[in-house]
């Protein structure tokens, strides 16, 4: 009597459950990091509107010898090559820029993607023409 060896093709069920549970935990690890990663590549777009303000005041300042807080011709938006206040509000991810010429602080803040709570504010301080900046971010892990 002969007897016929069959050959089985496929896979097992305990083999496809591994796969299965390893795509998983792959998945709940990748996920949340992606999430932080296009959240945070939206936030760039607010923080370049900022940016926008930055220069410009720099720039203000190093010409006009401003030399200490507060800047006397570097106040208003909208003048000495300082943007107008509506001018950065172009971009999708962004509210609203404002510039406090008293403290000296740009904000902005997002919409859009983001859920709208976050912002972004530079802090100036100004010593005889030189403008140097703080930045800080709400959430700070945007930053």
């Amino acid at each position: 009597m002969t007897t016929k060896q069959v050959n089985q093709k496929g896979f097992t069920l305990i083999e496809l459950m591994i796969v299965v549970a390893i795509i998983g935990i792959l998945a709940a690890i990748a996920l949340p990091a992606y999430n932080q990663y296009t959240r945070g590549a939206a936030f760039t777009e607010v923080k370049t509107a900022a940016s926008t303000f930055k220069r410009s005041i720099e720039v203000c300042a190093q010409t006009n010898n401003e030399t200490a807080v507060p800047m006397t011709t570097c106040t208003a938006l909208g003048a000495n090559g300082i943007p107008a206040a509506n001018s950065a509000t172009n971009a999708p991810g962004v509210a609203s820029v404002t510039w406090d010429a008293t403290d000296l602080v740009v904000s902005a803040a997002a919409v859009g993607s983001l859920d709208g709570t976050e912002t972004y504010t530079l802090t100036a301080a100004v010593n005889n023409g030189q403008v140097t900046w703080t930045e800080t971010c709400n959430p700070a892990e945007l930053c």
